[in-house]
C-alpha cells in the first residue's frame, strides 16, 4: 500500500492504545518506515534481498524492526520497554498485514524463502478508505480522544471495505464467463478488477479489465509467455529461474541483445503501478547457450503485448 495509508494505520493504532503525542508521532512513522528500503534499489541487482519488499516486510526482518526501534528511540520516547515494544509492534505489524493484503505480497520467510505470500484483494493506492481514515484520524486528535471508542469508525470502514473487495473477487471469479481466470485487483478501484486468462492456442496470457456493477469483462490485450526462443530455453538451465518458476505464478521473459549473447530477464505478472511485470532473476547466455552470470533482482517493467 502506499505510505500515507501505512502512516494513517499507525497513526490509528496509536490512538486505539492511548500513547503521548511523541509516541504518536513516532507511531506514525513507523507505519511506513519499513518503505525506506526502496532506496536500496538504488544499490544494484547485489543488494536484492534488502530492496523494497525484502527482508524488511519479513517474520524475521519484523522481529528486528521492533526490537531496533524500541531500544534506539529510548531517549527520545523514554518509557518501559516491554511497553515501547508493544506500541511500536502494532504499526510494523499492520505493516506487513496491510502490504500481504495486495496483489504484490510480502515475503514472509525471507531470507530463507523469498516466495512472496499474497491475498491480492486490494490495490496499492485505496483512495476511499485511506480519505476515510486520515478525515478520522485528523478529528480525534485535534479532540485529544482515544481509545477503540474513538478509534472504532475507522477500523469497521475499513473492515466493511475489505469485506467488500473479498465479496468482489470471491463474486467475479464464480461468474461462468470469468471462470477459468485469474482476478486480481485493479489499482484504486474495488469494483473493478484485472482478469488473467491462459490461453494455449495463442500461448498467451489474455488481460481483461472487469466490472462488477456491469457484469462485463472487456479484452485489453493479450501479453506473450515464455517462448522457445534459443536464448529462452538456455537461461532455464539456472538454478535461480527453475526456483522462480516452482514459486510463482504467470512468469514473463524478455531478452536484450549483447555483443556475445544475450540478457534474459525472468518476471511475473503483478499489475503494480509502476509495471505490469516485477523482474525477479537476470540471467546471462553466450552464443552457446552456456550460461555466463546469473543474479536475482527488482525491476518493474510492461511486457510487450498485442490487443
Amino acid at each position: 500500500m502506499d505510505p500515507l495509508t501505512h502512516s494513517v494505520i499507525g497513526g490509528l493504532a496509536a490512538q486505539t492504545v492511548g500513547v503521548s503525542r511523541r509516541r504518536f508521532w513516532i507511531m506514525c512513522a513507523l507505519g511506513s518506515v519499513m518503505d525506506l528500503d526502496i532506496l536500496a534499489n538504488w544499490w544494484g541487482s547485489w543488494a536484492y534481498i534488502i530492496q523494497h519488499r525484502g527482508i524488511s516486510h519479513s517474520i524475521l526482518g519484523l522481529v528486528f524492526e521492533v526490537i531496533f526501534f524500541a531500544w534506539i528511540l529510548r531517549r527520545l520516547d523514554p518509557g518501559p520497554f516491554k511497553r515501547r515494544v508493544f506500541d511500536y509492534s502494532l504499526p510494523l505489524i499492520l505493516h506487513v498485514i496491510c502490504d500481504y493484503l495486495t496483489s504484490y505480497g510480502v515475503p514472509l520467510l525471507s531470507p530463507f524463502d523469498q516466495t512472496n505470500y499474497s491475498l491480492g484483494i486490494v490495490g496499492s493506492l485505496n483512495i476511499v478508505p485511506m480519505l476515510f481514515a486520515v478525515s478520522i484520524l485528523t478529528y480525534i486528535y485535534m479532540k485529544e480522544k482515544s481509545g477503540w471508542q474513538a478509534v472504532r469508525p475507522a477500523w469497521a470502514f475499513w473492515a466493511v471495505y475489505i469485506m467488500l473487495v473479498s465479496f468482489g473477487k470471491t463474486y467475479a471469479a464464480s461468474m461462468d464467463i470469468y471462470r477459468d481466470m485469474n482476478v486480481v485487483p485493479s489499482i484504486m478501484n474495488p469494483l473493478r478488477w484485472h482478469g488473467l486468462k491462459l490461453d494455449e492456442a495463442s500461448h498467451s496470457y489474455q488481460r481483461y479489465d472487469i466490472n462488477l456493477m456491469k457484469r462485463q469483462a472487456a479484452h485489453l490485450s493479450d501479453i506473450a509467455m515464455p517462448n522457445g526462443d534459443f536464448p529462452v530455453k538456455a537461461s532455464m538451465d539456472s538454478l535461480k529461474v527453475r526456483r522462480f518458476l516452482a514459486h510463482h505464478h504467470w512468469p514473463v521473459v524478455r531478452m536484450h541483445d549483447l555483443p556475445n549473447g544475450w540478457t534474459v530477464e525472468w518476471g511475473e505478472l503483478m499489475f503494480s503501478s509502476r509495471g505490469l511485470a516485477r523482474g525477479r532473476v537476470l540471467v546471462s547466455v553466450d552464443d552457446n547457450g552456456k550460461i555466463t552470470g546469473e543474479k536475482e533482482i527488482v525491476s518493474f517493467w510492461t511486457p510487450d503485448s498485442r490487443t
